[in-house]
């Protein structure tokens, strides 16, 4: 008998790769303006910088700390398959949905589920790398949180906008269809076994 996969790949999600794209350049100047004036006045001692001195210093703490706060999200924002579950993990929450939950996994562009000239000027230029690409949306029977909360810890654009579901866009699409059908295919395989027992 062939041993059982307990994980698929991780897929990382490209909302939040995308995310560090747009913040990180100017996170990095904020950083650098704010930094250089302090390693400046510990060596010269500049006359002038002491009354902002604790004003840069704060501006350059901030800055660091959600440079590096971005910097590990898009490394810890993920899908991956389990044996049993399809797991959705970002940087401050996860969320675990049961095959037995999904009804039916689609590819479609991402630009016809949030449709453009719908969204604000801003919602636009963050999404319009990602237009093109193809996505995966995992229809669901219900929701496993209510929505609300999910969109405060998934954001919205892991959530299907109108039904019951999640979109997925990673680099390789094909690769986490696949994977999923397999996984959920293997689920009920075991489980009908196990009926069949009883």
């Amino acid at each position: 008998m062939a041993k059982r996969r307990a994980q698929g790949k991780r897929y990382p999600l490209l909302i939040y790769r995308r995310l560090f794209d747009l913040y990180a350049g100017p996170l990095v100047m904020l950083f650098l303006t704010s930094a250089i004036p302090i390693g400046a006045d510990m060596i010269w001692e500049i006359p002038d910088l002491p009354p902002i001195r604790w004003a840069l210093v704060v501006v350059a703490s901030v800055s660091g700390f959600l440079l590096l706060v971005l910097f590990v999200a898009r490394w810890l924002a993920f899908v991956r398959c389990r044996a049993n579950t399809l797991l959705i993990r970002t940087p401050f929450y996860q969320v675990v949905i049961s095959y037995a939950r999904i009804r039916l996994t689609r590819p479609t562009e991402l630009s016809c589920i949030f449709f453009p000239e719908k969204q604000t000027w801003s919602q636009k230029r963050f999404l319009e790398p990602l237009w093109g690409r193809t996505v995966i949306v995992v229809e669901t029977t219900g929701l496993p949180l209510p929505r609300w909360w999910l969109r405060l810890w998934l954001g919205k654009y892991l959530l299907m906008p109108d039904g019951s579901g999640f979109v997925f866009a990673v680099k390789d699409w094909m690769g986490l269809s696949q994977e999923i059908d397999s996984f959920r295919s293997s689920w009920f395989q075991r489980r009908k076994a196990v009926e069949r027992r009883y």
